[in-house]
């Protein structure tokens, strides 16, 4: 069973502003997939993977795992669609201040505290709890 949870992070300015440049680098990178699943209508994971992920990371502004949960993000916004076989497939845009997803590789539970990848490193953030 997957489970989503929403917790409050009590951050100081500088993880506050490291985790706000990775939302908006994350979010670039996903608009940046979104051609390859319209032109190739695909939302599958794993061939959206193939198409977009080598051309992705050649600029290296996002780690490898952070780019893969981009790929995820998009075919999961493509798949809400429900997109009929013949009909055009939309160009969707994500704002630079949508949320990020983490997964098991990018963030762990440390206690109180949360370990979250950023583009600067790992930043470790007491959780408020309660």
């Amino acid at each position: 069973m997957q489970r989503t949870i929403s917790i409050k992070l009590l951050t100081n300015l500088e993880q506050s502003n490291a985790l706000t440049q990775l939302q908006r680098k994350f979010n670039e990178v996903c608009n940046k997939i979104v051609p390859y699943a319209a032109i190739n209508r695909c939302w599958n994971r794993v061939d959206l993977h193939h198409l977009s992920y080598h051309n992705i990371r050649v600029n290296k502004d996002l780690g490898s795992q952070m780019v893969c949960n981009a790929i995820k993000v998009v075919v999961d916004a493509y798949k809400v669609l429900k997109i009929k076989a013949d009909a055009e497939v939309p160009l969707i845009n994500f704002k630079l201040t949508s949320s990020v997803h983490f997964d098991k590789r990018t963030y762990s539970l440390k206690g109180e505290s949360v370990s979250l990848y950023t583009l600067s490193g790992r930043i470790l953030v007491p959780l408020q709890l309660g």
